[in-house]
């Protein structure tokens, strides 16, 4: 990492040393890098927890489960290479193909989990199988990229980490990659605790890896989503080769490593998506002529990772970063010179596998997209434009296909648990579902307010919120001055470009109408929520670097970046700071299935235990659970049965359950096997206060019954008890 803007300052002083190679650059460089992620993994490891064993925790966790993540994301690697030197796909940067290669192995581990073929004693055969072929090219392809650093400068030039601005983002990755080793549920404040984790990104898996197939499930209406990331760390779970003992079954096997796996995959695809962003920025710089175009490169990477919502999503099992990666390869497709047909199937592509990750992307990624490449086109011939929109519409089309088709299977509508008016049932609702339920769903998936009021949001916070006040637009502190300084800067940038050449007008137009596109979605199509902004990061980003680029005089240049930095790690370090009062590090030590009481430690006193933990620890193993109010089973060990606040709870799918009549309840749960309930109070009433909560849950009748049910075995804070069915 350079200390001043110009390439060689890290040669040695005095005129009569030698220049160094670029293998020795490299080398430094890498070796730099390297130290400032170990400074990262240290400064996290002494918030709440011991330097010394959290350090090594971290490192140790990441030759662990991190080494099959690893071993996933070199397979990815190896097939798109492949499969790009196949198709002939040339002049473009080398992360292009590595999205097509986990594209493609996405789209695997999705399809064999739905086959069934990731299940029982074969499970693990197959798994191991997909990723296998990936691996036997892939020490070779490292091999030749050693080769090309040492022997080819320009593969040296675009090495944006050799740029002291790179410097915070490398120590923003250390901490992001340690956080990634915390066990789910323990932060953050903002998400609260991972809730999403723990009701579905990790619930799922943990479900389909027990049934042995990756399905849509009728009390968890997140499994009607495409779920690829989740399919991901389904597969990562089965190269464990995970055993299924009544005592931990399935993913919490192995000390729950497991979830560890899944949080660390997607910490490192958010560590790649600001990689690619870098080489997009990179991309950009040199088109604009900048004088130093690696200080824009490191500006990006940097900023991105400083980002507190980068920490927060990215140390999570959550699928947003994933979305952010396939995002910038599209930017890169877009930069480059490839046919018209290839960047246009390459794009279907990337953007049908965004929305498999997470479906919200066929609006912030596929609508910036198809306006900047039908731009593009439009200078084509009429045949070609034809041929390459209608090869793309194919493309996306299958490559969409698994999940709408699994979908169908299941519910009778290919998109559930949307477009219900399409594919509405007898009762008006979609799917199981009926319209009321259809109707809640929309209800909290939506904004209902006036322009005005959404605008109020964008800026202001909200403090009609029944769980607490919240910033939801662009102001929230965990992004810190990117979006806002970044359309700041696209504004100026328009303003330069207009009086530069062709380029630099073509690239801030781009810039502003994904922007606009995405501001415009975000207000108009979602219910107004700060996280839902994250693919406005990648844009504002790149609109910083490029008025970086656009920036001729040294110092002015040197001044926006080290402002912007200083800024930024600001937010970044008030978002560790604030976590907790222990620190965000003080779980560090705990392993993830310590919060299921696996194995069972007597030592603890009973009423010391989480209700995950009394649960597998107490009650005999032929125990069956039935929760009310809560929907973040993970790690709960013994058959449970829970629904999502939207779906029907298993209570009232059970024959003579009357949900009106709660004196039906008991005797109906008796015949279905339940032995045990858990009530939870305090969910069902911020559900009930969110305008969430199903009807049939009423409070009343629920806190009727509960008293009906006699004394709790045991009781926790905010209205939790156990009860045992007496029979």
């Amino acid at each position: 990492m350079q200390t001043s803007d110009t390439p060689n300052s890290l040669a040695p002083s005095g005129l009569q040393s030698p220049q160094p190679t670029h293998s020795l650059i490299s080398t430094r460089v890498t070796l730099i890098a390297l130290a400032c992620i170990l400074l990262g993994v240290a400064a996290f490891a002494s918030l709440g927890s011991s330097l010394a064993w959290g350090t090594f925790t971290i490192i140790e966790r990441w030759l662990s489960p991190g080494l099959l993540v690893a071993v996933y994301l070199a397979s990815a690697m190896s097939i798109g290479t492949t499969c790009a030197r196949m198709l002939k796909v040339e002049g473009l940067s080398r992360m292009v193909p590595f999205g097509l290669g986990l594209s493609i192995l996405l789209t695997l581990s999705h399809g064999a989990g739905a086959l069934g073929l990731l299940s029982g004693s074969r499970g693990a055969f197959f798994a191991w199988l997909i990723v296998v072929p990936g691996l036997t090219i892939f020490v070779s392809a490292i091999r030749r990229l050693i080769a090309t650093l040492r022997t080819s400068p320009t593969a040296f030039d675009d090495f944006f980490l050799a740029t002291r601005y790179a410097i915070p983002g490398a120590i923003a990755a250390g901490v992001l990659l340690a956080a990634a080793c915390l066990p789910p549920g323990v932060v953050w404040r903002s998400e609260f605790g991972g809730f999403d984790s723990l009701s579905y990104h990790l619930q799922l898996p943990k479900e389909w890896l027990l049934t042995g197939r990756i399905e849509t499930l009728p009390h968890n209406v997140y499994s009607g989503l495409p779920s690829y990331l989740e399919a991901a760390f389904t597969h990562l779970a089965w190269l464990r080769a995970p055993s299924f003992t009544a005592a931990a079954p399935g993913i919490l096997d192995d000390a729950g490593m497991s979830l560890i796996a899944a949080q660390q995959l997607h910490a490192l695809l958010a560590l790649l998506a600001c990689v690619v962003a870098a080489r997009v920025a990179h991309a950009i710089a040199i088109r604009l002529n900048a004088d130093d175009p690696r200080a824009a490169a490191g500006l990006t990477f940097s900023l991105l990772l400083l980002t507190p919502w980068t920490l927060v999503t990215g140390s999570l099992s959550y699928n947003e970063q994933g979305v952010a990666l396939f995002a910038a390869c599209i930017a890169l497709v877009l930069l480059s010179e490839t046919a018209p047909i290839i960047r246009t199937v390459l794009i279907a592509l990337f953007v049908g596998i965004a929305a498999s990750i997470k479906p919200t992307a066929i609006l912030f990624v596929g609508v910036p997209a198809a306006l900047i490449l039908l731009a593009q086109l439009r200078r084509e011939q009429p045949a070609v434009i034809a041929k390459a929109l209608a090869l793309g519409t194919l493309i996306g089309t299958l490559t969409l296909a698994p999940w709408m088709l699994r979908n169908a299977a299941a519910t009778g509508n290919p998109v559930f648990p949307f477009a219900a008016s399409l594919f509405a049932n007898d009762v008006q609702g979609t799917g199981w579902w009926n319209a009321e339920q259809v109707t809640r769903f929309k209800q909290s998936h939506t904004f209902t307010g006036s322009l005005a009021e959404r605008a109020k949001l964008t800026i202001f916070p909200d403090n009609n919120d029944p769980v607490r006040p919240s910033w939801r637009g662009i102001t929230n502190p965990q992004w810190g001055l990117l979006i806002i300084a970044g359309l700041l800067a696209t504004a100026t940038c328009c303003v330069i470009s207009h009086r530069r050449d062709r380029t630099a007008r073509s690239i801030a137009t781009a810039i502003f109408i994904t922007l606009v596109a995405q501001f415009l979605l975000w207000l108009f199509a979602t219910h107004i929520q700060s996280r839902f902004l994250l693919p406005l990061a990648l844009p504002c980003a790149l609109a910083l670097a490029t008025l970086l680029a656009l920036t001729r005089s040294a110092p002015p240049r040197a001044l926006l970046a080290i402002a912007l930095l200083l800024i930024q790690s600001t937010f970044f370090i008030r978002a560790l700071i604030i976590e907790n009062e222990h620190g965000p590090a003080s779980a560090l030590l705990v392993l993830p299935t310590d919060f299921a009481g696996l194995p069972a430690d007597s030592r603890i006193p009973a009423n010391q235990l989480s209700p995950q933990a009394f649960v597998n620890r107490e009650l005999p193993i032929d125990t069956r659970v039935l929760l009310i109010g809560d929907a973040a089973p993970l790690y709960f060990a013994r058959p449970t049965l829970y629904s999502t606040t939207y779906d029907t709870n298993p209570l009232f799918t059970l024959p003579n359950a009357k949900h009106d009549d709660a004196s039906t309840w008991s005797p109906a749960l008796r015949t279905a096997g339940v032995t045990h309930v858990l009530i939870n109070l305090g969910e069902l009433d911020r559900y009930r206060r969110s305008s969430f909560l199903d009807p049939r849950l009423d409070m009343g009748r629920v806190q009727t019954w509960a008293t009906e049910l006699g004394k709790p075995i045991m009781t926790w804070g905010n209205g939790i008890a156990l009860f045992e069915l007496n029979r």
